[in-house]
């Protein structure tokens, strides 16, 4: 005896219509990207501190799911006063939610890098991290740049010292699901 099956009748387009041509972020596949926020800078600051400066590279931004990954960018573009010296830098993520501790807000990662200019005395900096802010708070991401002895040099972020279009910082911030 054959057996018959029937099934709903199912259209596709409809089913999009209802989702307005977007697919929430619970409902995308594990991997994709859900969120993004970026920012361009090409105001030169000089900085000559043997402490933590923040520099006016920053981003606020507010994962739409607790298990997401973060995907933290910049590119910075930089120029010394003179070559072979050495300076660090790191991003910075602060809750920002109004919660302060001790008049501060609460650091909840930082990630460090070192550089040296050798001659020339400008390049492009790359700086790349993966976080997981396990919380869909409002944060901020600040760069932050010191120099590592007390010598004379002078550290310009980013560099406005050449004349030509590839002198912006580039800061992105990627929400990925997981």
């Amino acid at each position: 005896m054959p057996l018959q099956i029937t099934k709903p009748e199912f259209n596709l387009r409809a089913k999009l219509n209802e989702l307005d041509g977007r697919v929430p972020a619970d409902k995308m596949p594990i991997g994709s990207q859900i969120g993004f926020a970026w920012m361009e800078m090409n105001d030169g600051t000089a900085y000559n501190s043997t402490s933590w400066t923040n520099t006016n590279v920053y981003l606020k931004y507010a994962c739409k799911r607790s298990d997401s990954l973060l995907h933290l960018n910049v590119n910075l573009p930089y120029w010394m006063s003179s070559h072979a010296q050495y300076g660090q830098v790191r991003v910075v993520a602060n809750r920002n939610d109004g919660v302060e501790h001790l008049n501060t807000a609460e650091v909840v990662g930082h990630w460090q890098d070192n550089y040296q200019s050798n001659y020339p005395f400008s390049g492009m900096m790359n700086f790349e991290r993966i976080f997981y802010p396990h919380s869909t708070d409002v944060f901020e991401y600040r760069w932050q740049v010191k120099k590592t002895n007390s010598g004379s040099a002078v550290f310009y972020f980013p560099n406005d010292h050449l004349d030509n279009t590839n002198n912006k910082a580039l800061f992105y911030i990627e929400e990925i699901r997981q």
